[in-house]
């Protein structure tokens, strides 16, 4: 399965970018926004876990509303993905999603 939603928009509405020096994690959203929705594609260094993060966060805001995507918690995305990880990437999984949700509420 290939990431979903990688890349920038050529006009975003909002960007920002999320560094983790010490896990040498780089995150930035870009976020196109229209009535109660929006479209969001990232580009992303770091663990794959990131990565999986990032797609799995940027597709859950395709099907929801800007309010109901900002109501998410860690827990219910992280199921999704729980069983194959190793120890320390859940640490990973909660920088992505805690920057996700910062994002999105600047928007």
């Amino acid at each position: 399965m290939s990431p979903k939603n990688v890349g920038t928009f050529a006009a975003a509405d909002c960007s920002e970018e999320y560094v983790f020096k010490e896990d040498n994690l780089t995150v930035r959203f870009f976020a196109k926004l229209k009535d109660e929705h929006i479209a969001v594609r990232y580009k992303v260094q770091g663990c794959s876990v990131a990565i999986v993060m990032c797609s799995i966060l940027s597709e859950k805001a395709k099907t929801c509303s800007v309010q109901k995507l900002a109501a998410l918690e860690f827990a219910t995305v992280f199921d999704d993905i729980r069983g194959g990880l190793e120890q320390g990437q859940e640490l990973c999984a909660k920088k992505v999603f805690d920057s996700f949700m910062d994002f999105i509420k600047k928007c």
